[in-house]
């Protein structure tokens, strides 16, 4: 059985956050904590909210017992579509009572002894709106340099480029991105494709380019140890990185960004293969200063090893 997507229904809903705790003493405990683990986002989030609305000065005049009711009711439910697309700290509990893929023990236990949803969200029960409206976000892709990831296993470098060379052909003609820029970016970021970005059971996230998940991604995510150069110097971070179902829906996601996004135009426009190299370096798809140069260097080897070349 599937669980239901609990942020995106009202704050209000108890049944909703009672069937997790029901799910997990059913065995369904994977599934069961990310959502508990979303829930836990919300609540801190609203408690955050809460605790900002108490901090700037109020005047008595047209104050309430009902206003201040109302207001309560609508900072939870910000709280919980502002979990819809999260911080982080979902993630990061995840990730602390999970190892290896299989949840330990101890989250089994939490998860079914978890307290009584009305302990956590202490409101009368009453009518919502049917949504609230979210504000407007403008297409802000940051792609990363290679990520660091599981080392992919029997496939040569020369068999990786002539897999995703079919791919890139497609995303070149639907983004003007030259395919033979696009097969470089994913060698880079890859490492010929020895190295992946990995979901928490530990299959391919097919996240081929490093494209990170902005606050405006809706699908899945995970949060990967990587780095990044800041102020010229190599530094050690975690960032979150979109997952994909397949290789083609990242070529598609990645096709999508370049042909879309104004970031890039000059990429689009450039008249020659040299130029849009450098074109997306000074564009900041990555941080890394020598990426440009790495970029040329594959481009100037024929998209092969030197050692496979004659």
């Amino acid at each position: 059985m599937s669980l239901p997507d609990v942020t995106s229904q009202h704050a209000l809903d108890i049944a909703r956050l009672g069937q997790l705790s029901r799910d997990a003493k059913n065995g369904n405990y994977e599934r069961s904590l990310r959502e508990t683990a979303k829930q836990f986002e919300a609540i801190f989030l609203g408690k955050m909210l809460s605790t900002m609305r108490d901090a700037y000065l109020k005047s008595d005049l047209g104050r309430s017992n009902h206003l201040s009711f109302y207001e309560s009711m609508m900072d939870k439910q910000w709280a919980q579509h502002l979990s819809e697309r999260g911080i982080g700290l979902a993630d990061m509990l995840v990730e602390q009572l999970t190892y290896a893929g299989s949840t330990v023990p101890a989250a089994r236990e939490t998860l079914a002894k978890m307290p009584s949803p009305r302990a956590a969200w202490p409101v009368r029960s009453m009518g919502m709106p049917a949504s609230i409206p979210r504000p407007v976000e403008p297409i802000s892709p940051l792609p990363m340099d290679a990520v660091p990831g599981a080392e992919d296993d029997g496939e040569s470098p020369d068999a990786f480029v002539d897999r995703i060379t079919p791919y890139a052909r497609s995303a070149a003609r639907k983004s003007g991105i030259p395919s033979e820029l696009i097969v470089a970016q994913a060698i880079l970021e890859t490492g010929w494709g020895r190295r992946r970005i990995e979901r928490l059971d530990g299959s391919d996230g097919h996240n081929i380019f490093g494209i990170k998940a902005d606050p405006q991604w809706r699908g899945e995510r995970v949060t990967v140890e990587t780095h990044e150069y800041i102020g010229g110097r190599r530094a050690e971070v975690n960032a979150r990185f979109r997952v994909y179902q397949s290789l083609q829906a990242a070529f598609q996601d990645y096709a999508r960004i370049m042909g879309e996004s104004d970031r890039y135009e000059r990429v689009r426009a450039a008249e020659s293969l040299d130029e849009a190299v450098q074109a997306l370096s000074e564009a900041g798809y990555a941080t890394d200063p020598a990426y440009a140069d790495k970029l040329r260097a594959l481009i100037d080897q024929g998209l092969r090893p030197r050692s496979s070349r004659s």
